[in-house]
């Protein structure tokens, strides 16, 4: 074993290309670049000696040595695809530099964060120094690529017929053939799943044949097509007039968080289904579409007459490396330190949430930072938040949110830490910016931990809240994490009944959603339960007249807030919604008082992505129909012509659920607002 080490050493300290056979034997491992050397290998130290005698696994234990974690994005990829490194060090003196190297050689990069796109499987080793001041230490990943090129190749029985029947065999002489799934597409909208196909054409014409090959164990593809290569005459003229285009064609390469319009040729009745990567994708059914994902897409249009698909289309991403935020230096409690926080890597140019475009920069306040940096191929890439907490205590946690009875207004509930180094607790509400906050209380160490927020109006809105404690020097935590409240909605389904729609608790996990119903406000009784991953509810036989609801959660922790004096012995582990009534529910939008259309209704809603908006027109005219999600953006625009009682079809499958927002209007004036949910 000793003359395995020293070898290394020897190795490492000419700075030579690693062995692909030695380092395969070792898996991951660390070294310290120093004269005498601890390994790890798996959980386990192997100790060299120097000259002294002295075992230097204690040093690499105890002392000032730097300790590393490597990572990728993923170890295993197809043959093209790019893979992201990172290397994550602490200790030593906190300022690092960053040596990448493989083997196969061929890769270096002097980043922290690195991307390469390897065309074999490789080791990637980093090595990293603080500058001389610690030992330097070595840590090594490996990725495995797999082939993305299967050597497609098939022939047919038979290419050029003069006369039916047109009876097609194909031979498929792809190398082990039965390791891959097969999508086939024989160019008259007829297609097959099986690895060698018959088929027979039944019209005249030349037909393309094209094959998606996807292996079963790594995912990887490869597709191969022979354009014409079936001759069909002699027999009856195909009816079939439409041609399956994609728009643009060939291929393209976006952002991995972009997205790419493609369009299909155009038929006023045709019928459109996507495709990517052989499987058919749910909801996508007009001739536009666009494609977020990296892959494989095609268009299969069918008419009365028939069914035909596009050539493929390979949607590319460009490589991408999310920023990592460093850190150098330690603040220190009841100081004036500050800490320096940096990205490793190149990018055209980096913004921080604090609005500072450098690279670096320094804080003395806790908090969380993200930083969004833009690279070469002008695309955008967001890194996880770093905490900074300049306290002397833990970051405080919200116990539950919900409405005190007492007082209509939101209660917030934490369980005080036991630390008489924490002086007050800070109480934020979310702003109408999202993810800003803004200070509306604050709670002495020896009060109650439970708050009232005075300014909240339950009925109207959901709320989101995190708090914050000041240490006795005066320091303040970051936030803990947040806190939301329910609120219900309510609107009218058919033959009397009631939609129930909510969205939803959010600051612990639960199971169950509890739905209340009465009479009146006062004597809520349960009605049912429903799963935690529903957020909707039709109340079928609702009882006549006025009906009341309310949702609860309840925490599966218990939830006791005290004072320094004493214990509350109530658990505060539920939380209720606002009491919906169901008078304030007769419809599902507003509608503008005119002379165009009357007893305007959207039904079902929620629904799943199809619904009905139904209307009584007086006379014959144009409507416009606009739809837009909850970010405001415009997902659906429909003109039509419409009299007397009119029910308009509409189709919103294929976007993610949520609450959508309808306009309508006329020439000359709106007449509608309303929104409907997808659940």
């Amino acid at each position: 074993m000793k003359s395995f080490i020293l070898i290394w050493i020897v190795l490492l300290s000419a700075l030579s290309v690693f062995s692909q056979q030695v380092i395969a034997t070792s898996g991951n491992y660390h070294q310290n670049t120093t004269a005498s050397i601890s390994w790890t290998l798996g959980e386990t130290f192997i100790d060299d000696y120097s000259t002294t005698g002295m075992d230097l696994s204690q040093g690499f234990q105890q002392g000032n040595q730097i300790f590393i974690n490597i990572t990728s994005s993923n170890s295993s990829i197809c043959e093209g695809a790019n893979v992201n490194l990172s290397a994550s060090p602490s200790g030593g003196s906190g300022v690092y530099s960053y040596s990448w190297t493989s083997n196969p050689a061929g890769f270096t990069n002097t980043n922290a964060v690195a991307q390469a796109i390897p065309f074999v499987s490789t080791w990637y080793i980093v090595n990293v120094s603080d500058g001389g001041i610690s030992p330097n230490i070595i840590d090594s990943v490996f990725i495995e690529v797999n082939p993305s090129s299967f050597n497609l190749a098939f022939t047919a029985s038979q290419t050029i017929f003069t006369s039916p029947p047109f009876n097609v065999n194909i031979q498929n002489q792809t190398p082990n053939a039965s390791d891959y799934s097969w999508q086939w597409n024989m160019g008259d909208g007829n297609s097959y799943a099986s690895g060698n196909p018959v088929h027979t054409y039944g019209w005249d014409g030349l037909y393309s044949i094209s094959a998606l090959a996807t292996d079963t164990i790594t995912g990887c593809f490869d597709t191969i097509s022979k354009v014409d290569y079936i001759n069909c005459s002699g027999g009856s003229a195909n009816p079939c007039n439409i041609t399956a285009e994609i728009s643009p064609s060939g291929q393209a390469i976006i952002c991995s968080n972009d997205s790419f319009l493609l369009t299909a040729s155009y038929y006023p009745n045709a019928l459109y289904t996507w495709i990517k990567n052989g499987t058919i994708i749910s909801g996508a059914l007009d001739s536009v579409f666009y494609a977020k994902e990296a892959g494989m897409y095609q268009v299969m249009i069918t008419d009365t007459v028939c069914s035909v698909f596009s050539d493929y289309f390979n949607l590319i991403n460009y490589p991408s490396v999310d920023p990592i935020i460093l850190s150098n230096g330690v603040i220190m409690p009841c100081t004036n330190d500050s800490m320096e926080l940096y990205v490793s890597g190149n990018y055209s140019s980096v913004i921080w949430n604090t609005g500072e475009i450098t690279n670096s920069i320094y804080t003395k306040t806790s908090g969380y930072y993200v930083v969004t940096s833009i690279d070469a191929n002008s695309c955008v890439n967001v890194s996880d938040s770093f905490m900074v907490n300049t306290s002397l205590i833990n970051v405080p946690d919200i116990c539950i949110v919900g409405i005190d009875s007492a007082t209509n207004k939101n209660r917030i509930i934490w369980e005080r830490q036991q630390n008489a180094l924490i002086d007050s607790f800070r109480i934020y509400r979310e702003t109408f910016v999202a993810n800003e906050y803004e200070l509306i209380g604050a709670k002495d160490f020896d009060e109650q931990s439970i708050f009232i927020d005075q300014n909240s109006n339950p009925a109207q809105q959901a709320y989101r809240y995190r708090i914050s404690a000041i240490d006795t020097c005066g320091a303040e935590t970051p936030f803990g994490e947040y806190h939301k409240t329910n609120h219900l909605t309510i609107n009218a389904g058919l033959n009397n009944t009631w939609n129930l729609i909510w969205d939803g608790y959010v600051g612990f996990n639960f199971s169950t959603y509890r739905i209340y119903r009465s009479s009146d406000s006062n004597s809520m009784e349960l009605l049912t339960q429903i799963q935690s991953t529903l957020t909707s509810f039709t109340d079928l036989n609702p009882p006549a007249g006025d009906v009341f609801y309310q949702i609860e959660v309840v925490s599966p922790h218990p939830c006791y807030p005290d004072s320094v004096y004493s214990k509350v012995n109530t658990n505060y582990n539920s939380s209720r919604s606002n009491t919906i009534n169901s008078a304030v529910a007769q419809n599902t939008g507003v509608q503008i008082i005119n002379d165009n259309a009357k007893n305007i209704k959207v039904y079902p809603n929620p629904n799943n992505g199809n619904f009905t908006l139904e209307m009584e027109v007086i006379n014959r005219q144009d409507f416009e129909l606009n739809i837009f999600n909850s970010l405001g953006s415009h997902v659906l625009m429909d003109k039509f012509e419409a009299s007397g009682i009119h029910r308009q079809k509409v189709s919103l499958q294929g976007l993610s659920r949520g609450m959508y927002f309808i306009r309508m209007n006329t020439s000359e004036k709106v007449i509608y607002y309303g929104k409907v949910i997808i659940n």
